[in-house]
């Protein structure tokens, strides 16, 4: 499954940037093996960075799944009052496979290891990591300085 990586906000472009720049887009889009279809929308305020089409959601077919979604809190303060973030994110990044092939839990390592390198979904998890560390923005950039 192919996710869409969103740029309509600063972060958002940067981590699609960020992406490609480590080899982690097919085309335009994230390779998402293994999504899921727990949330349908973010609400006002929140940001959707990642999303995949459900072509199985009921009642409405081709649904958007959220994959990754940030909002920052409390919520609905005032810019001043913001002091923190959440981050969801509904990958699931821990298959093991790599190349067509799985890792193999119990054989010793290095012989059991097929990964070489992080999966696409795993780069963006990196990336929702450390902005989820950084400075409280709001979307258009700026940063928000608590009390």
């Amino acid at each position: 499954m192919l996710g869409d990586v969103s740029t309509a906000f600063p972060k958002g472009l940067a981590m699609k940037e960020w992406l490609k720049a480590q080899g982690a887009l097919s085309g335009e889009q994230l390779p998402i093996v293994d999504a899921r279809h727990n949330l349908n929308a973010a609400n006002a305020g929140a940001l959707d960075w990642i999303s995949v089409v459900n072509t199985h959601s009921l009642p409405t077919p081709n649904a958007r799944a959220v994959q990754y979604m940030t909002f920052n809190t409390p919520i609905g303060a005032v810019e001043a009052d913001v002091c923190g973030r959440v981050m969801f994110s509904n990958v699931h990044v821990a298959s093991g496979l790599q190349n067509g092939k799985l890792d193999d839990p119990q054989a010793t390592f290095p012989e059991g290891c097929q990964t070489t390198d992080l999966s696409p979904q795993q780069k963006a998890l990196a990336f929702m990591l450390l902005d989820l560390s950084s400075c409280v923005q709001k979307d258009d950039g700026a940063i928000i300085v608590p009390k």
